[in-house]
C-alpha cells in the first residue's frame, strides 16, 4: 500500500473512506507500522520507472486522514488509530481519546492502553499521561505499566494534595518542562 500511496497519493487519500471497510484492522495496523516518509517509487520500486507524485509529510497526512476516516467507527479501528497517534507523536491526544472512550467501552480502552504500551516505553507513556495533567488518566495508564505501585502511588497522592495550579507546576517540573507556562 505504500507504493499505491506514493504513486497516486491524492487518489489514495480520496478513496480512503471506501478502502477502509474492505480491510481488516490488522492490515491497517501493519500499513501504519510500515509507513515511512520514504518515497517507494524512487527507492524500493524504482525499477518500475514510475513518476512520483508523493505528498510532503506523508506520514502525518496519512495518519490524520485515517484518524478522520475512522472517527465515526472507532472500536473496530482502535489499534490502528492508536498506531497513528504513536506514529505522528501525538500520544497525549491518543490517551485523552482513550480516556473519553473508557466510560462507554472500558474493556476496549484498557486493551488499547496495553497495545500502546507495546508501541511505546512504559516510562514514556506514563509521562505522556502525566503531561495531560489528568490524574485519573495517569492512574489508568500506570496500572497497566510494569511500574511498582509504591513508586507511582506516593507521587500521585502527593500531586492530588495540591491545588490545580500548583499540581500543574509540579507535574511540569517533574517532566522538566519548566519553560512551559501553566494553563490556568
Amino acid at each position: 500500500m505504500n507504493f499505491i500511496l506514493d504513486y497516486h497519493p491524492e487518489q489514495f487519500l480520496a478513496k480512503l473512506p471506501e478502502i477502509l471497510p474492505q480491510l481488516t484492522s490488522q492490515h491497517m495496523e501493519l500499513f501504519v507500522a510500515e509507513l515511512s516518509s520514504e518515497d517507494t517509487t524512487l527507492t524500493m520500486y524504482s525499477f518500475m520507472g514510475t513518476q512520483s507524485t508523493a505528498v510532503s509529510d506523508k506520514v502525518n497526512t496519512v495518519c490524520k486522514a485515517l484518524l478522520e476516516s475512522a472517527a465515526d467507527n472507532v472500536i473496530p479501528w482502535l489499534n490502528t488509530l492508536i498506531s497513528c497517534y504513536v506514529k505522528i507523536e501525538d500520544v497525549s491526544t491518543g490517551l485523552l481519546k482513550l480516556k473519553s472512550l473508557y466510560t462507554s467501552h472500558p474493556t476496549e480502552a484498557e486493551a488499547a492502553i496495553k497495545y500502546m504500551l507495546i508501541l511505546t516505553d512504559d516510562d514514556a507513556l506514563f509521562n505522556h499521561a502525566l503531561g495531560t495533567h489528568d490524574l485519573d488518566l495517569v492512574l489508568l495508564v500506570a496500572q497497566h505499566t510494569q511500574k511498582d505501585p509504591k513508586e507511582y502511588m506516593l507521587f500521585l497522592n502527593e500531586l492530588q494534595s495540591y491545588d490545580d495550579v500548583h499540581r500543574k507546576f509540579k507535574i511540569d517540573e517533574h517532566l522538566d518542562e519548566r519553560s512551559l507556562p501553566c494553563d490556568i
